[in-house]
């Protein structure tokens, strides 16, 4: 079974150390704000495996890639690589925009795929600043995810080929 099956009936695919528990922490640090599902409407998430990804700019793009430089490799295991983790960006939502109601909450989609692997991500749950649900949603009403980045960025391509076939600008 794919993971993006997997994903679409809520199913992890790969195991995540258990979490430990925030209460243990002296500090109480301010929540993270989060969206609880991904987006929907004109513009939505672009981990939804129905979105239109032409809609997105390189720059979105660059975003996502630059976000996941907070995701643990085997090899990862010098100062300079803990430290590149650690400060890797977090990926708010794309419909939030700096002095809004609701500025820089942290995109449902990309904590749901990208989220239990991401060092920022875990490091949060761990202070209590994200509760873990963030990362594990009931993802049953949920639409489709991509599975990885990988597989978002690939299938971008296929519709920007797909809309360059077609003559769109």
């Amino acid at each position: 079974m794919t993971r993006r099956r997997l994903l679409q009936e809520g199913t992890r695919t790969h195991a995540v150390p258990p979490i430990p528990d925030p209460s243990a922490s002296a500090a109480s640090p301010e929540a993270t704000e989060f969206r609880s599902r991904p987006c929907s409407g004109e513009r939505v998430c672009p981990w939804r495996t129905d979105a239109d990804l032409t809609a997105f700019s390189e720059e979105d793009m660059l975003r996502l890639q630059r976000a996941q430089q907070g995701v643990m490799c085997p090899t990862d295991t010098s100062e300079a690589d803990v430290a590149r983790l650690t400060h890797a960006p977090r990926m708010a939502c794309h419909k939030d925009q700096p002095d809004t109601a609701h500025p820089m909450r942290l995109c449902a989609g990309w904590l749901a795929v990208v989220g239990p692997d991401h060092i920022g991500v875990r490091l949060s749950i761990f202070e209590g600043s994200l509760p873990p649900e963030a990362v594990e949603p009931d993802t049953r009403t949920w639409p489709a995810l991509h599975a990885s980045l990988a597989e978002l960025l690939a299938r971008r391509q296929e519709q920007l080929a797909a809309q360059e076939g077609d003559g769109a600008p």
